[in-house]
């Protein structure tokens, strides 16, 4: 399966995620949020290898540049929002607090679900204009 095809699967998943089982199931949520990690890692892995075909290494260092150059090649939208995603997605993965938990949820579907699905779209008008 390629990178593409994960990610339209992922955001398919994301899309039909039922927030308020979210909010009161805690392993429902929990899965929620390890398919919010890996789609945005797949999305960050599509980028860096879009930025390395354009010949852009030196952007894939720094999350903020990176993500700046991603906006400013009209791979993305809202530069700041991704970030927040990658911040995010690191908290995740350490820290286990309730509180800090609630608020990721809330982003992953109020923000980054949107965001995702966005570039899944641009990713999927690009690939069919090259068929």
């Amino acid at each position: 399966m390629s990178n593409y095809d994960k990610l339209f699967a992922c955001v398919d998943a994301l899309q039909k995620a039922d927030p308020q089982q979210a909010y009161s199931d805690e392993n429902y949520r929990v899965n929620l949020i390890k398919q919010f990690n890996s789609t945005f890692g797949v999305a960050s892995k599509i980028l860096e290898d879009a930025l390395r075909n354009m010949g852009m290494n030196n952007s894939l260092d720094d999350p903020a540049e990176f993500f700046r150059v991603c906006a400013e090649h009209g791979f993305i939208e809202d530069n700041q929002v991704w970030e927040s995603m990658q911040n995010d997605r690191n908290v995740s993965l350490f820290v286990y607090n309730e509180k800090t938990t609630a608020e990721i949820l809330v982003r992953i579907m109020t923000a980054y679900v949107p965001a995702l699905s966005h570039f899944a779209s641009l990713l999927a008008a690009h690939l069919n204009q090259q068929e």
